[in-house]
């Protein structure tokens, strides 16, 4: 071959091996998402939703005021409707938070302490007998203070040695989650606040809202009067692996004060809170809305309530993503019209939302789904 035409192929050759591996090093994934909303359904229900979970297919809404469980799928047909009893041995009443076990089974935890075991056609299967009362008094609408490890549940269930989470000092002293054997019937105490915590100083805080996330073995745990997220190793008994911050832009809290704090929000601002926290394969979502300061508070009235119509669109809520080779995403902006996100399974999957009529200012006579997806921007 010509020694001119020799050169010319393996310049050509390594030409286009570096052009391969520059090509290679460019393409970075992003981290950087939107919302889309892909469709819509419809449940042939009229009632409230208080309480939500979403889990392969099929969906749970809870109403507090009638005391009625359903279960549909993602066409919003009905596949299971259930009243429960106020009192007596069957009775399940003021769901607090509920979720699908793995198996398809549910459990759900009420205002008054009982965590109960319901099987897929909805009726009681039994209540877990707990070693002592809880001390909680209020439970945020579709709270997630419990998950799934195994056979076991790990709850966020304080009153052990009638310890009272309205304390300051409850939560640097106490063990936070409960680990309830399903099997066994045993329970014992777990994980610790991260020694990064603001509750760990001698101020007085707002007393915060937990939420337990679990995929693998790692239990994330977050407390919603502050920015960070306690990653823990249930392989390892709960021991502390890293604490992460989810830096949102604007995060409105009441300051540590020397004096114990009372009820603040609602009053003078409306605090910043977390609604969920979703562990995926991918790492984890947390849904958070940024609080509304006292200046705009006050300014909008928001101390009477025939003004709370304007709160979504004072107060922006906003769902972060953390994928632990790309750190955190951008604050995706979840758009108003949007009151709860059922949940969310993977990066990858659509999941569901419920949409706000009272934002729309309709009443329906039915529950519209919103079928939504993230989408990464390039």
């Amino acid at each position: 071959m010509n020694l001119k035409i020799q050169y010319f192929w393996s310049a050509l050759f390594f030409w286009s091996l570096i052009s391969c591996q520059e090509n290679r090093e460019i393409k970075v994934i992003s981290n950087d998402f939107s919302v889309e909303i892909i469709d819509s359904a419809k449940v042939d229900y009229l009632g409230q939703v208080n309480a939500t979970d979403f889990q392969k297919g099929k969906g749970l809404f809870f109403d507090r005021k009638t005391n009625t469980l359903l279960l549909f799928d993602s066409t919003g047909k009905i596949l299971q409707q259930k009243t429960f009893p106020s009192e007596g041995p069957e009775s399940v009443s003021y769901i607090g938070g509920m979720r699908f076990q793995p198996s398809g089974k549910i459990v759900v935890t009420t205002l008054v302490g009982d965590i109960a075991l319901l099987r897929e056609d909805l009726s009681l299967e039994r209540k877990i007998q707990m070693p002592f009362t809880t001390e909680l008094r209020d439970m945020m609408g579709n709270a997630r203070t419990f998950d799934f490890y195994e056979n076991k549940i790990l709850i966020f269930y304080p009153g052990r040695n009638g310890k009272n989470p309205y304390l300051r000092d409850f939560w640097r002293e106490n063990p936070l989650i409960e680990q309830v054997d399903l099997e066994a019937g045993k329970v014992k105490p777990m994980i610790r606040l991260s020694p990064e915590s603001k509750h760990q100083s001698d101020f007085y805080y707002e007393r915060p809202f937990p939420k337990v996330a679990i995929h693998g073995n790692l239990l994330y745990l977050h407390l919603d009067t502050e920015s960070l997220i306690t990653v823990y190793d249930l392989e390892k008994d709960g021991e502390l692996l890293e604490t992460l911050d989810f830096s949102p832009s604007k995060y409105v809290q009441w300051e540590g004060q020397k004096e114990q704090v009372g009820y603040v929000s609602g009053n003078f601002m409306s605090r910043a809170r977390s609604h969920n926290v979703y562990a995926l394969p991918q790492g984890l979502i947390i849904h958070y809305d940024e609080g509304i300061n006292q200046d705009a508070f006050m300014n909008a009235g928001l101390k009477d309530k025939n003004n709370w119509y304007k709160i979504p669109d004072i107060q922006k809520k906003y769902l972060r993503i953390y994928e632990p080779e790309l750190g955190w995403s951008n604050e995706i902006v979840v758009p108003p019209i949007i009151s709860m996100i059922m949940n969310i399974e993977d990066l990858d999957k659509a999941f569901y939302a419920i949409r706000s009529d009272e934002y729309l200012g309709e009443e329906q006579e039915y529950v519209t789904l919103y079928k939504l997806r993230l989408k990464r921007n390039q």
